[in-house]
């Protein structure tokens, strides 16, 4: 018989919620709008917000649970959010992004992906550091472990990088943008490949 601590209604129809730590959330509304939520008084912290009223598509929020990377399709935009002073850091305007959530390598480096590679920005303040072009397009990303990342390219390979953005191997396994992934105990478990489980060391 649990008892009721508090519920809240809200404006937009909720598309997510990204636990930050024991007491704070991320709402994110179908509109693409963000807010900052106290999850023990159900209130929410500040108001919401929307990068110039453009749909936010992709979040991460970093390990430290201090910021979240964002992409905003609709406005060809990246950028970073500092959840606890409750304001933007960084945006910068990158065309042909893919509709996948930014990755956050190591707490300090944003991995965004466009439909002809792959780009790293600094978290703290959205230098570009390093970016390079993918000759067989890019269509997914998926985290990895020990600081390495995966790439699901136009023509179905998978391919391992890491933060140097040096490529450590591929294989093609026939894979589309609707696969499903997991890394598990430096093991990737996806699929489907050619209506194959691909489990990969």
């Amino acid at each position: 018989h649990p008892t009721l601590q508090w519920y809240q209604k809200t404006k937009d129809p909720i598309q997510d919620l990204i636990r930050v730590n024991d007491s704070l959330a991320l709402i994110w509304t179908h509109r693409g709008s963000v807010m900052i939520f106290n999850l023990n008084i159900g209130r929410k912290q500040g108001s919401a917000w929307t990068p110039s009223m453009g749909h936010i598509t992709g979040i991460t929020v970093n390990n430290g649970g201090n910021r979240f990377a964002f992409i905003s399709m609709k406005n060809r935009m990246v950028g970073a959010y500092d959840i606890r002073a409750g304001k933007q850091i960084w945006k910068n305007r990158v065309d042909n992004l893919i509709n996948n959530e930014p990755l956050i390598l190591s707490d300090t480096v944003v991995v965004i992906g466009t439909r002809y590679g792959i780009k790293l920005f600094d978290l703290n303040n959205g230098e570009l550091i390093k970016e390079k072009n993918n000759r067989f397009g890019v269509v997914k990303f998926i985290p990895a472990n020990d600081g390495r990342f995966l790439v699901v390219t136009d023509d179905g390979h998978l391919q391992s990088y890491n933060t140097q953005l040096s490529q450590l191997w591929t294989k093609d396994l026939g894979l589309n943008f609707d696969i499903r992934a997991k890394v598990d105990q430096n093991r990737i478990f996806v699929g489907p490949g050619k209506d194959t489980l691909w489990i990969l060391d």
